[in-house]
């Protein structure tokens, strides 16, 4: 995982999850949890969470997306579905202040 030298947050991923916060607001919880689980899935092979050029598409959403936005995605759906749920990815720090952001 990289992070910044002082030690702060990864503001890619705050910004990817303010994202992903204004994506799952417009989906019912069960269209959240099978994007979840097909990032979960895609994960399975490994995420090149530090290179954005490194691309992945989903069935479930339009676009293409970067390791870390799909990282920083499944943590706030999974979030969703269990908010004491750890998901283990570094990345609470992060959650919380993209929450904030998001004024959630």
């Amino acid at each position: 995982m990289k992070f910044k030298a002082d030690g702060g947050l990864r503001m890619d991923a705050v910004m990817y999850m303010t994202g992903a916060f204004e994506t799952f607001a417009k989906m019912e919880q069960q269209e959240i949890a099978k994007t979840v689980f097909e990032i979960a899935k895609l994960g399975e092979s490994g995420l090149s969470i530090n290179d954005p050029d490194k691309r992945y598409t989903l069935k479930s959403l339009d676009g293409d997306f970067s390791g870390m936005q799909l990282l920083s995605m499944m943590h706030v759906g999974l979030k969703s579905i269990d908010p004491s749920l750890d998901t283990q990815s570094g990345l609470d720090a992060e959650y919380e202040a993209a929450k904030t952001m998001a004024g959630k």
